[in-house]
């Protein structure tokens, strides 16, 4: 709810939310909890969204993984907290920029 708020005072607002329910702990691996892909493909297809125009970004490659299988834009923007082998494992494959304003500008400069 506060970041709906957040980003109404900018007009901006978010159209859904999804939540894996499972805990690999408790549940088992599941295709909803990231880096799973399920969730994407069901907001992709309620929503009639093209995830190969689609933006991901987070600071964990868990967060930018679905994009990369789903063929997105896949923007690691790292926090002090992003571990050292999560930066290396996004070099190749995924870009790394500063900041949530550096990857929203990239996406938006590559036309998708």
């Amino acid at each position: 709810a506060r970041m709906q708020e957040l980003l109404e005072a900018d007009g901006a607002r978010i159209n859904d939310a999804y939540v894996c329910p499972h805990h690999p702990e408790f549940s088992g691996p599941c295709a909803c909890r990231k880096p799973g892909t399920l969730l994407f493909e069901e907001a992709a297809l309620e929503h009639g969204l093209d995830v190969a125009r689609s933006l991901f970004a987070g600071d964990r490659f868990r967060d930018i993984h679905p994009g990369l299988t789903l063929g997105g834009l896949a923007l690691l923007v790292p926090t002090d907290e992003t571990p050292a082998a999560d930066l290396a494992a996004a070099v190749a494959p995924a870009a790394i920029v500063a900041t949530l304003d550096d990857a929203v500008a990239r996406f938006l400069a590559a036309g998708t």
